[in-house]
């Protein structure tokens, strides 16, 4: 016969067990998460002012040098979006391509804990967006997004990343 006895379950005094005390953090680290998509919005929302604001107040570690290799693939891709020209079915489908690409490429750069979760996340947020009006072939739409996400971009570059040299 095995063992059957024994002290019951053990309750500690004072709240929930430590294992619960990081879900008030989680939901903390919510508040502030993807900020950067949020200067994203504001600027495509055409709230310039709340912006730059919200791009002065961005707190990050992130290091210049890892941040400018996915902020260029992302400039050069989202050009001919940028520029206005008509985009035919092979041009979009290169920069849905293209698009796609960098997304796999942010996670991993994030994995890696190469990119800041946040700035991962939010980039990944953005590029969603346009990839979703190219596909609805909805290019005005993809473009006042491109210009944003563009100007969100250089806006926390300029405010916080270059700071941290």
């Amino acid at each position: 016969m095995g063992y059957r006895g024994g002290p019951g379950p053990q309750v500690r005094a004072g709240g929930p067990p430590k294992r619960y005390e990081s879900k008030e953090e989680t939901n903390e680290q919510k508040k502030t998460s993807n900020a950067l998509l949020n200067i994203y919005r504001l600027f495509k929302d055409g709230k310039y002012d709340e912006a730059l604001k919200a791009a002065m107040e961005y707190r990050t570690s992130q290091s210049r040098s890892n941040f400018r290799k996915i902020y260029e693939m992302i400039i050069r891709t989202l050009e001919p979006i940028r520029r206005g020209k008509n985009i035919d079915d092979g041009v979009k489908n290169k920069i849905l391509l293209e698009l796609t690409k960098i997304d796999i490429t942010i996670e991993y750069q994030k994995n890696r804990g190469v990119l800041e979760e946040d700035i991962a996340d939010s980039l990944k947020g953005a590029l969603a967006e346009v990839r979703s009006y190219l596909k609805d072939n909805k290019f005005d739409d993809a473009r006042k997004a491109t210009e944003a996400l563009e100007l969100a971009l250089n806006a926390v570059l300029a405010y916080q990343i270059t700071k941290n040299k």
